[in-house]
């Protein structure tokens, strides 16, 4: 489906160098060329998105139904090996643990509770059918990482602030799913116009910086995600543009600021929240709850990737 062009998205502060410059040995003209290519594709309607992953879709029906429970859950789960032992691996990790190991996935679901293993079958689906490229797989694994993270970060701020606790972790999760997507179509690129001349890393990090965003929102539409996890997602950098879901965006703005200070998919950098006028809009620059939250979504995260990777 066409959707009609939109201006070019402000630069921000964490952002590299544009393609103005040479950067790496690939020429500005290149790296012009590649993205004007790809944003014909996202006007024209062509460009490449994977579908949603089935057990993903599933679970996003299944949590949209009031009267599914964890019974549903549990057979979606049972219907893939791969995911129930993941979650068993997950719900006996340091950070979930309790007394007495997890041998049952019946036991699992009941100590993750339905929001949680609706998190967190959706995560484990979408790393393995998403998270994928042909190349640049270091960017795809700081993405997968920094996605994780805030995705952590996002529910504990919901969960704090008592708002927007239904789609905070997925919101997280998503805000840069325009990245891996937008590798695809890099590679793609890459082989059919260049002749398989690799641009690298730094260039494509460019690309990823100056596009994730629209390319983002142009994912979840496609989806069929809801209109404030679309806006959550396009407007993840200034949540004042999301308009009436402009207190969703701002808890993305601040789980991604998190993961990033923790330095998950990336090199610690510190935020400053205490002088970020999200954050005080949200009335999160206390220290103490600062700490707290920061501690719980490193804690999390680091527990989700590493049943990931087991």
């Amino acid at each position: 489906m066409a959707m009609s062009e939109r201006e070019s998205l402000p630069r921000r502060e964490d952002a590299v160098p544009s393609a103005g410059a040479c950067t790496h040995g690939v020429e500005a003209a290149i790296l012009d060329r590649i993205k004007r290519d790809v944003e014909r594709r996202l006007i024209a309607g062509a460009l490449e998105v994977p579908a949603l992953p089935l057990v993903a879709d599933k679970i996003l029906q299944v949590s949209n139904d009031p009267a599914a429970g964890m019974q549903e859950i549990q057979r979606i789960v049972q219907g893939d090996p791969f995911l129930a032992g993941k979650i068993l691996s997950l719900v006996n990790s340091a950070y979930y643990a309790g007394r007495q190991r997890v041998t049952s996935l019946r036991q699992a679901l009941v100590l993750l509770g339905v929001k949680t293993l609706q998190d967190i079958v959706f995560s484990l689906s979408l790393h393995q059918k998403v998270f994928t490229a042909k190349r640049y797989m270091e960017i795809l694994e700081e993405n997968w990482q920094h996605s994780i993270a805030a995705a952590a970060a996002c529910a504990l701020v919901a969960e704090h602030l008592r708002v927007e606790r239904e789609d905070a972790f997925l919101c997280g999760l998503l805000h840069d799913i325009g990245r891996p997507v937008l590798l695809q179509s890099v590679a793609q690129i890459e082989d059919t116009t260049l002749g398989g001349r690799e641009i690298g890393t730094a260039s494509v990090r460019v690309i990823l910086d100056d596009l994730h965003e629209q390319i983002g929102a142009h994912v979840a539409r496609r989806w069929k995600l809801g209109a404030n996890v679309v806006d959550a997602v396009e407007h993840h950098h200034d949540p004042a543009r999301a308009r009436e879901h402009r207190t969703l965006a701002s808890i993305v703005y601040c789980g991604d600021r998190m993961a990033r200070h923790l330095g998950f998919g990336g090199e610690a950098r510190e935020c400053g929240f205490r002088l970020d006028p999200v954050f005080d809009e949200l009335h999160l620059v206390d220290e103490d709850l600062l700490t707290r939250l920061l501690e719980a979504a490193g804690g999390q995260a680091r527990s989700l990737l590493d049943a990931f990777r087991s």
